[in-house]
């Protein structure tokens, strides 16, 4: 069976653990499961379709001086109010086309603050603020959902690598959620929809809607072939999964190639997550090679790009010989730094001059052999 927004999978929280420690970063792991087969493969994503935080909702309500039963119509669909904003439309950031509808109904101070907004750099004025927040300043205690409904965005799924395989997990499936933080305009500290919604709200048992994704992040066709796994922090969720899925596989009879994980975060003590898993893979000879980089453990930073690097003779000899390269995590910074290290790689130690190195990759990413998901 497939999966869509339109008709979602419904899937209930059965266990959730948190694994980083002390009092920074907030990373947990949560196994979720299903009264049926799930149809992913590792390397998907699962499209989670979390609900507003209930102090916003309820603010909003407040601010329409409704009791949430009221019914309105949302994409055609009649509902009530308070499912609109607990489930349909995203109250988190505000839109632009908020902005334009309210501006009719603002007295004329609030409307030329407005307007000098919409002209200049919208987003960054209104960075950190809610719906709520918005209609609170520009619109005061006499709100009507008249022209904010229609102006505010669907809430929208959030995309999270699946950490896990069917082969071990056919009927549930195990994700890795950081809870993003941010500072809003007023300094209060906020988190994330989605993330804060896994981590926090969601409570066991509860059931959750979702969807998965098929990608093209896929193991190599022949389970012989070797394995290098780039994926510090959260990115090493698919990692996770396709030790698993190698497990299982050699448990099944098949011949399995090398597997070699760089992890990296800030702090060992704090940041090792799955330390005592990959230890098992380790031990059970699944996982052959694993390098840290924990980039604050020391008066100069350390990242996985640098662990590499330090090991591009080995490297070198594990690609020559047909392995698949995998990075996972920052695709802003961290991804391209990789890509940098690699191609350093191939000129120190695999023989190639300057555009050759650069070929070379470019060349293992058509065959498939250089694969990245990243955000």
């Amino acid at each position: 069976m497939g999966y869509s927004a339109k008709e979602p999978l419904v899937v209930r929280l059965s266990e959730r653990r948190r694994l980083s420690k002390g009092e920074g970063k907030e990373v947990c792991e949560l196994l979720l499961e299903a009264d049926e087969s799930i149809p992913y493969q590792c390397g998907d994503w699962l499209a989670v379709l979390a609900g507003n935080p209930s102090r916003e909702v309820e603010r909003l309500l407040g601010l329409f001086r409704a009791d949430g039963e009221e019914l309105v119509t949302v994409r055609g669909e009649k509902i009530s109010l308070r499912q609109a904003f607990s489930e349909r439309l995203s109250i988190g950031q505000v839109p632009r086309s908020l902005a334009e509808a309210l501006l009719p109904y603002c007295i004329e101070e609030k409307r030329k603050v407005l307007e000098l907004n919409l002209v200049g750099d919208f987003a960054t004025s209104v960075g950190g603020l809610s719906v709520a927040d918005f209609l609170e300043i520009f619109m005061g205690k006499n709100v009507s959902p008249t022209p904010v409904l229609p102006a505010l965005k669907p809430l929208q799924p959030r995309l999270y690598s699946i950490a896990s395989s069917p082969l071990l997990r056919p009927n549930g499936l195990r994700l890795v959620v950081t809870t993003s933080t941010y500072v809003a305009s007023n300094g209060e500290l906020r988190c994330g929809i989605s993330s804060s919604y896994l981590n926090r709200r969601l409570a066991i048992g509860e059931r959750l809607r979702c969807y998965p994704i098929r990608t093209h992040f896929r193991l190599p066709e022949n389970s012989m072939a070797d394995v290098i796994m780039v994926g510090p922090g959260a990115g090493i969720a698919p990692f996770v999964g396709f030790l698993e899925q190698r497990w299982a596989e050699r448990d099944g009879g098949k011949t399995i190639g090398r597997n070699w994980l760089f992890f990296g975060d800030r702090h060992r003590a704090t940041d090792f997550i799955f330390e005592e898993e990959l230890a098992d893979y380790q031990r059970s000879g699944i996982l052959n090679r694993l390098d840290l980089a924990f980039s604050r453990d020391q008066d100069q930073k350390f990242y996985v790009q640098d662990r590499i690097r330090e090991r591009g003779e080995e490297l070198s000899r594990w690609l020559t010989a047909g392995a698949h390269f995998y990075v996972c995590g920052d695709g802003k910074r961290m991804a391209k730094d990789v890509e940098v290290a690699l191609t350093e790689i191939l000129m120190c130690h695999g023989g190639k001059i300057g555009p050759a190195a650069e070929e070379t990759v470019a060349a293992m990413k058509r065959d498939r052999r250089y694969q990245l998901d990243v955000y």
